[in-house]
């Protein structure tokens, strides 16, 4: 599987301390950050493909509470995995 990097921004302005508990609940392979009253989800994720790695983020992010905006894709579109 490959480790692919992307991110989330979510519909809120501003992630509270409760709020990162309970998406780092559910992902624990994110990076939560808010600048400009904008709220992003960092994540490097392994899956077999980047759909499935947006995909399954996005479900865990929901489960968290949140609602996605938009996905903002990082250059590369994968990242390096220990091997």
């Amino acid at each position: 599987m490959r480790c692919y990097d992307f991110t989330l921004v979510l519909d809120v302005d501003h992630v509270s301390e409760a709020d990162a508990d309970r998406l780092y609940g559910e992902c624990d392979d994110a990076t939560i950050w808010t600048s400009e009253l904008i709220s992003r989800v960092g994540f490097s994720r392994e899956a077999p493909s980047l759909e499935q790695a947006m995909k399954s983020a996005v479900a865990d992010v929901g489960r968290a509470g949140f609602k996605v905006r938009r996905i903002e894709l990082d250059s590369p579109e994968y990242c390096s995995t220990p091997g």
